[in-house]
């Protein structure tokens, strides 16, 4: 038997462990900072080329105080690129190195105005401040919305209910061909389109209304404020849910600004509840209503995805039920 092929390859393994034993490997220490001083959440990534195989690595950047550290090993000789994750709207230049001593810092540092993962209370002035550390960081300040940030979306929440009563949907009956009907549970909590969805719902049950804030209580679609937030009534005029979000302004963000949060939005306000109440209460906000909470995604001609914040539950109701509203903005 031809045993060559074998030999060849168990003294490769050799050398590489040799070249092991032998410390004849660099330490790659990436190291990540942020304008902002945060790094949650983000990878690391190393791909190396030897004998023109290329081979990827990713880890997770640790957070070592204000500094992210992911580490890896390379064989000397063995030439590697590093990457880290997007942050923001700038990703720093990909970095390209040669194996060929003991340790090697490679340094990336972001510049840009992402916001970090978690729940934050925004200022007017545009800063974020935890719950925690608002009665010190934002002493004098002003809030105007709690921000959501999770790895893949984010948006402001409003401090308080879009209006002091519960609100009908509206247009029962009413097939809004615009916005499509989404009838799969798994599909709604995936769906964040809450600002187009609004635009469209009231532009189909109100097509008067151009997103305006009130004016001697009435819209331009001349529907007042009591008869649009007319509820338990199939016969409901306009789109009250919605247009109760886009009347709502906060500090910076006026109104048209603000709009009737998605099912994805609610969901991801729920998985988050604890720490938005915190930073409600922390800046002298309005809790998130228990009760069930109206969404702008849409199930039939007849009804509308909604929440119920005590339990979770998550569910398709009738336009014209009496739910609670707490409007959305783009982050």
């Amino acid at each position: 038997m031809d045993f060559t092929g074998r030999s060849v390859r168990v003294a490769e393994l050799r050398e590489e462990v040799l070249n092991l034993v032998g410390n004849r490997v660099e330490k790659v220490i990436v190291k990540a900072t942020s304008r902002e001083g945060f790094v949650n959440g983000l990878s690391a990534t190393i791909t190396t080329t030897e004998n023109g195989v290329s081979r990827t690595y990713k880890s997770p950047i640790i957070v070592e105080s204000l500094v992210g550290i992911a580490i890896f090993y390379v064989k000397y000789g063995v030439s590697y690129t590093v990457d880290v994750d997007n942050y923001g709207s700038v990703q720093p230049p990909q970095k390209s190195f040669i194996a060929d001593r003991s340790a090697i810092d490679v340094e990336f540092h972001y510049d840009c105005a992402m916001a970090p993962l978690g729940v934050w209370i925004e200022a007017t002035d545009g800063t974020l401040v935890g719950s925690s550390d608002w009665a010190t960081d934002g002493a004098g300040k002003t809030p105007q919305s709690v921000v959501l940030v999770t790895s893949d979306h984010q948006f402001r929440i409003g401090l308080e209910n879009a209006h002091s009563t519960t609100l009908a949907w509206g247009g029962y009956g009413t097939d809004i061909a615009t916005i499509g009907n989404v009838t799969q549970l798994y599909l709604a909590v995936e769906d964040f389109d809450f600002e187009s969805k609004t635009t469209k719902i009231i532009n189909a049950l109100n097509p008067g209304y151009n997103g305006e804030a009130v004016v001697d209580g009435k819209t331009s679609g001349h529907v007042d404020e009591n008869t649009v937030s007319t509820t338990g009534s199939k016969a409901t005029v306009g789109a009250p849910a919605a247009e109760m979000c886009r009347r709502y302004s906060s500090g910076n963000i006026g109104a048209g600004s603000w709009s009737l949060p998605s099912m994805g939005c609610l969901y991801l306000m729920y998985m988050n509840k604890a720490a938005i109440k915190a930073a409600l209460t922390a800046c002298g906000g309005t809790a998130l209503t228990g009760d069930y909470n109206w969404s702008c995604t849409g199930f039939s001609g007849h009804t509308a995805w909604s929440l119920y914040f005590n339990s979770g539950t998550q569910d398709f109701t009738y336009r014209y039920s009496s739910y609670s509203v707490r409007a959305v903005a783009a982050f």
